[in-house]
């Protein structure tokens, strides 16, 4: 069976920036020692999957072009290092818009949901953030929280054991 982990992105694979919108190279950074710690995650047979909520994406103040650029430079990094995402679910919604995709809701990953060919005692989202863990518990898999700014957590090489 199938092992997957659900993974945020911003603020559990890169560092989530002060206005908390990666729309310029320059504020692209890795989470410490999250590739290593993939890596042993993927040797053990894990496939990852990206789950963001992406408040306003298309907007005026949140453009889509230089979110891709940025988001397809992210996933060009872990591509190098023999990191694959094997699908991204992005929701561009606001909270207000209270659309079924946005996390913490199972709208995004309901296909994976139907799915009968997955592990889900083995599987787990892994996010920064309380909507993350609830989205966890949405899906009936464990949540791991990483260490943030929004509460304490665990390291990225404290998951991989």
């Amino acid at each position: 069976m199938d092992k997957y982990l659900f993974l945020d992105r911003d603020g559990t694979l890169v560092q989530e920036p002060a206005d908390y919108h990666i729309n310029a190279l320059e504020k692209i950074r890795l989470v410490p020692l999250v590739i290593p710690s993939l890596l042993k995650l993927r040797d053990v047979g894990y496939t990852f999957i990206i789950v963001s909520n992406q408040d306003g994406l298309g907007t005026a103040t949140f453009p889509i072009t230089p979110f891709q650029h940025c988001h397809e430079f992210i996933v060009d990094i872990f591509n190098s290092q023999g990191l694959e995402f094997s699908d991204v679910l992005i929701c561009p919604h606001f909270p207000e818009d209270a659309c079924i995709c946005r996390k913490p809701n199972t709208g995004m990953v309901e296909s994976y949901l139907d799915r009968s060919n997955w592990d889900r005692k083995l599987s787990a989202v892994i996010g920064d953030r309380e909507t993350d863990m609830q989205l966890a518990r949405n899906m009936g898999v464990k949540g791991l929280r990483v260490n943030s700014p929004f509460a304490p957590g665990l390291t990225w090489p404290q998951i991989a054991d």
